[in-house]
């Protein structure tokens, strides 16, 4: 899984938390936001759907320069389940890797010890 970049992950949420009755992103909130707009967080949001569309997240069609049609994909979907899994799967490793280490010095240390007292 590629990770987003932070504007895109909080532009993914924020198209999650506005949905509709019909589960679908809500078309009126999208209509609203993009008329409130200023010309520069109008490039953002656009490079910020670009990144979600082409990493396969959502879908979208456009009509009078702004999202007509929106769905959020499978990918989409499973982001945050994904990213949560991908973190707790680094942090396990982290501390397994902490573990090996350890327990490696101290086998080292006996052994030193045992050598020495050998010698």
């Amino acid at each position: 899984m590629e990770k987003l970049s932070i504007g895109a992950a909080h532009l993914l949420n924020e198209i999650i938390d506005n949905r509709n009755d019909n589960n679908l992103p809500d078309m009126a909130y999208w209509d609203n936001r993009f008329k409130r707009m200023t010309v520069d967080a109008d490039d953002v949001t656009r490079s910020q759907f670009k990144e979600l569309i082409d990493k396969k997240m959502i879908s979208v069609f456009w009509a009078d320069n702004k999202p007509y049609e929106m769905k959020i994909l499978n990918d989409g979907w499973a982001y945050d389940a994904d990213t949560k899994r991908e973190e707790a799967k680094e942090k396990t490793e982290k501390q397994n890797e902490f573990w090996r280490t350890l327990i490696v010095g101290i086998i080292c240390a006996i052994i030193g010890v045992l050598a020495g007292k050998l010698l």
